[in-house]
């Protein structure tokens, strides 16, 4: 039994010490156009980018998202299933940033509103805006 506890110890150890560091983790539930905004930040050269997201229809079990990102428009369509479910954007296409990028999932639709995460490892991080 003791082997056990000094084993499960490790594995923890391990697990914390090479798990993946999000820098951003950010679950968000909104209603039809409710609009979401934040300032993406690269902690290692100080760069700062704005993001505007909102859904407008959800159809078909489909959602369809319109975002802003650095004052470039996109809309695309996120579904819950483990294909569809995620968006990936390249947030600092410079060369120094190393793993800039930012993943938008669509985990959940129910009572009207869309349950969505924010994710990115570090070094980006976020700070809200508001509206």
């Amino acid at each position: 039994m003791n082997e056990l506890i000094r084993y499960g110890l490790i594995f923890l150890f391990f697990l914390k010490a090479f798990g993946l560091d999000y820098g951003i983790d950010k679950t968000l539930e909104l209603k039809k156009d409710e609009v979401f905004k934040a300032i993406i930040k690269d902690t290692s050269n100080e760069q700062t980018k704005e993001i505007t997201l909102y859904w407008t229809l959800y159809a078909n079990k489909g959602l369809v998202i319109n975002m802003r990102f650095n004052h470039f428009p996109y809309q695309f369509i996120l579904y819950t299933d483990h294909v569809r479910n995620t968006y990936n954007l390249k947030v600092f296409e410079e060369k120094f940033s190393s793993n800039s990028t930012l993943s938008l999932v669509f985990k959940d639709f129910k009572e009207d509103k869309a349950a969505l995460k924010l994710l990115a490892l570090m070094p980006l991080v976020f700070s809200p805006k508001e509206p």
